[in-house]
């Protein structure tokens, strides 16, 4: 997915949910990704729990906290 450029953007887009549940096997895998990302390839990492985030993945990462909206909002 990543070795090809994007076609109608400048980015192309990896989610990754619940990153909290990969394996020491995953993370290693993508950690090569992270440490040498290519130019055109972004990666967003989704957890209810970042403390269960393996420490060598949230050290390439940017943590950002977002709230849950209420279900009246």
């Amino acid at each position: 997915f990543l070795r090809s450029m994007p076609l109608m953007s400048r980015h192309k887009v990896v989610q990754i949910i619940d990153a909290h549940r990969l394996n020491h096997r995953a993370a290693n895998a993508l950690l090569k990704s992270l440490e040498e990302p290519l130019p055109h390839a972004k990666f967003i990492l989704t957890t209810p729990s970042v403390s269960s985030v393996l420490p060598t993945l949230l050290s390439r990462c940017l943590a950002v906290k977002c709230e849950l909206p209420t279900t009246e909002e």
